[in-house]
């Protein structure tokens, strides 16, 4: 069933919770929706840090929503508030480790 959602502009940057022992596999092919039809992305990094402890050690990832929009990706908006995008390619991830200000490039 394919959900119909409006187009959005997003936040400069968008977050997405995963588990550290995800990384290797988000390095190489991006962070994909899996099971679902969509990437789940949060606006906030404490939302986010809440959903990577649901799937172990938690890590959080900045998204560079802006530059995807810049450059032809699409962006949605749940009503809960979650933001959607089919596939986020390797190039728009920053992977922050515990403190926001200690970033690094996927």
């Amino acid at each position: 069933m394919d959900l119909e959602f409006e187009k959005v502009m997003p936040p400069e940057h968008l977050y997405h919770g995963t588990s550290t022992d995800k990384l290797d596999s988000i390095s190489q092919s991006g962070i994909l929706p899996m099971q679902r039809q969509y990437v789940h992305l949060s606006k906030d990094y404490s939302t986010a840090l809440i959903t990577g402890k649901r799937h172990g050690e938690p890590v959080v990832l900045e998204i560079s929503s802006r530059k995807m929009i810049e450059d032809g990706f699409d962006f949605y908006k749940s009503v809960n508030g979650v933001y959607l995008t089919r596939f986020v390619p390797c190039e728009y991830i920053e992977v922050l480790e515990k403190e926001l200000s200690n970033t690094k490039r996927i």
